[in-house]
């Protein structure tokens, strides 16, 4: 039983579709909510700094709010922002760029509290919107590998007509 081309590759475009559009959603609402838990910050309290450095998760839960530009949340955006930049392109190597920097970003914020010697270990203080940014990082990074859209041909006689109006 034979599948049709078209078909096929149809399908597997809705997919990147659907999961780069979920990726994009989770690394936005992650923002939202709580990153640090002991301390309730979210994304949008937090420093990019904490992605490295511990004295601005120290910084972060002593209660002095972080500016908004230079926040966890802002970076989070901005990845989801070239995540859905990506669906433009032909093939999904940007999607997937955005998805792996989100991903990484994670395990970087994870070092970092890890390296804060936190009570109970860096797992416990992981808050949900961290959570969640990372699995629309995953859900990104699959995204961008489903079906490159397909390439306009034109035919012979097309090239031509165009051709010759020159």
């Amino acid at each position: 039983m034979g599948t049709n081309l078209s078909t096929t590759r149809r399908g597997s475009l809705v997919v990147r579709l659907l999961l780069t559009l979920l990726g994009v959603a989770g690394l936005t609402s992650g923002t939202v909510f709580v990153w640090l838990r002991p301390a309730h910050l979210t994304g949008l309290h937090l420093n990019y700094r904490a992605f490295y450095a511990v004295r601005y998760l120290k910084v972060a839960s002593s209660g002095s709010p972080g500016r908004l530009i230079t926040s966890v949340g802002v970076v989070m955006i901005a990845l989801a922002i070239v995540a859905a930049v990506g669906l433009v392109l032909r093939r999904g190597w940007l999607t997937s760029f955005a998805g792996l920097v989100a991903v990484v970003a994670f395990g970087l914020f994870y070092v970092t509290l890890h390296r804060a010697r936190l009570s109970g270990g860096a797992h416990s203080h992981v808050g949900i919107g961290a959570w969640v940014s990372l699995a629309g990082g995953v859900l990104a990074l699959i995204g961008g590998f489903m079906g490159a859209r397909p390439r306009k041909t034109r035919s012979r006689q097309e090239s031509r007509n165009r051709r010759s109006l020159f």
